[in-house]
């Protein structure tokens, strides 16, 4: 058996982007270049966030062609219901 162990820290640093507003939350994604893998995102406070690739509530990921996609909630990230932000928003 084979065992690796990566960290990605999804940070500033990386070029996400944003793919749909939803009530309380936004879904960004970041190109990673594989469908899926095994693993566990966990969140600035210590909660694990939930795989589903619906990623219909915040605090939800899944993978998409390529993508990781993450469901952020407004409330976390600052933005507001209506606003779409830009590429270096969503970076700071």
């Amino acid at each position: 058996m084979r065992k690796e162990i990566a960290d990605l820290v999804l940070d500033g640093s990386l070029a996400w982007r944003l793919t749909s507003t939803k009530t309380g939350y936004k879904n960004l994604q970041y190109l990673i270049g594989f469908n899926s893998i095994a693993s566990r995102l966990i969140k600035y406070n210590g909660s694990k966030l939930l795989e589903d690739n619906n990623r219909i509530q915040p605090d939800m990921y899944g993978f998409s062609n390529n993508f990781i996609v993450i469901s952020l909630s407004n409330t976390d990230s600052g933005f507001v219901e209506a606003y779409n932000p830009t590429p270096d928003e969503i970076k700071s």
